[in-house]
């Protein structure tokens, strides 16, 4: 139909990892769940780049979602980090943000970025258990002073106290813990 819209749908899929090389150049394709379900890392090895999608900018992440889609997956967030460290890169290549250089400084930063990312998942989780509300947790929980002191992890992009809110009901539901017993008249 003259003026229709379309797409193409892939023709070569995969889960997990694939490599492909073009000219001399190799690449790596890692699936790596993060901001979005279908997140992935492209990893050049003879390079040593990596380029993480959105799963690393500088500054803290949204851990929530704000437009209604389905939870962040956080804990596989942490593994793909996890994942992306191992890789031992050398360059990082954010999709924003400017890229980081330097073995040590791309570690430094990666492992900051994990840390600070589980410490606020870890946070949510220990306050849950202790009987801890949501509006308690989101106003209490904060990064330890040596993240802090990475403004890579600015509140500029993500707050903590709204992931902190995403955590608690995505791991937990709408249910507070707070039930109130209701009695009828007459009964028993």
């Amino acid at each position: 139909m003259k003026g229709e819209a379309g797409f193409l749908l892939p023709t070569d899929t995969f889960q997990g990892h694939a490599s492909f090389s073009v000219g001399e150049e190799d690449f790596d394709l890692i699936e790596a769940h993060g901001e979005t379900h279908d997140m992935l890392i492209v990893w050049l090895p003879k390079q040593k780049v990596l380029l993480p999608g959105d799963n690393y900018y500088r500054a803290f992440p949204n851990l929530y979602t704000i437009r209604g889609t389905t939870p962040r997956p956080v804990r596989a967030w942490i593994q793909s980090l996890d994942t992306m460290r191992k890789l031992k890169p050398e360059y990082l290549v954010p999709s924003h943000t400017e890229p980081v250089f330097g073995l040590e400084t791309v570690s430094k930063q990666l492992t900051d970025y994990r840390d600070g990312i589980q410490w606020v998942y870890v946070e949510t989780i220990r306050g849950a258990n202790e009987g801890k509300s949501m509006d308690e947790l989101a106003s209490s929980v904060g990064l330890p002073l040596h993240l802090r002191d990475n403004d890579a992890l600015d509140e500029l992009y993500g707050q903590i106290d709204w992931s902190v809110r995403a955590i608690y009901s995505g791991e937990l539901g709408w249910f507070d813990g707070q039930a109130e017993v209701r009695e009828k008249k007459g009964e028993c």
